[in-house]
């Protein structure tokens, strides 16, 4: 754990919030963690990602969290496409971003990045953006394909606030309406007041009390 109270204190003072459930369910045996942070254009990865490497003495990771389309993860400039996440990711090289900082970068499909989101602000109550569900997609994602254990912590720098997000990926309707209404059948709760009225007992014979 020096590791990993040394790591929050590098970064900045931005809350560290360890996820209880999602990484649970999906399997995962590491400690997974968000804090707020930036990846676009590709300085703070850079600039952050050498000083945690020089202050780790190489013990820290640098993993790039990337939508599909974007030049950062793509093998060829055939798999350049527009994407639906907002702020991240590139369609070209900036001078900022230095490749060699990253020991690997994770891609996230839009759908991956959305249900995440989703799926954040309703099982670990954290109001995050889209950007923000792609970083946490992405540490599941490396952290199943590289068998991280118990003793292993990944920290994800999540760049944005759900309060931006309200009419869109937490919008049913503009989710339905852009192709992603499969996520919002699995991601949706019902209100406080829907539950009520699904509880509530019938008007069928209400008052026949009152008859002789």
């Amino acid at each position: 754990m020096t590791i990993h109270n040394s790591l929050a204190e590098l970064i900045g003072n931005t809350p560290l919030v360890k996820l209880n459930h999602i990484p649970q369910v999906a399997g995962v045996k590491s400690t997974i963690a968000v804090k707020v942070e930036y990846f676009n254009p590709g300085g703070t990865i850079s600039g952050t990602g050498k000083y945690l490497k020089e202050a780790s003495n190489g013990a820290v990771k640098v993993i790039g969290s990337d939508p599909e389309g974007s030049i950062y993860s793509a093998s060829s400039r055939d798999e350049v496409h527009q994407y639906d996440i907002e702020g991240v990711g590139e369609d070209f090289y900036p001078k900022a971003f230095d490749r060699n900082i990253t020991d690997d970068i994770v891609r996230v499909s839009d759908a991956e990045a959305f249900e995440m989101t989703r799926r954040l602000a309703g099982e670990e109550a954290l109001l995050v953006g889209g950007s923000s569900g792609m970083a946490v997609a992405s540490a599941i994602k490396y952290a199943l394909a590289n068998d991280l254990d118990e003793n292993q912590i990944v920290v994800v720098l999540a760049p944005d606030s759900g309060r931006s997000y309200l009419e869109k990926i937490f919008n049913d309707d503009w989710m339905r309406a852009n192709g992603y209404g499969d996520i919002v059948e699995r991601t949706s709760k019902p209100s406080l007041a829907e539950q009520y009225l699904d509880g509530a007992p019938s008007d069928e014979g209400a008052g026949d009390g009152l008859h002789n």
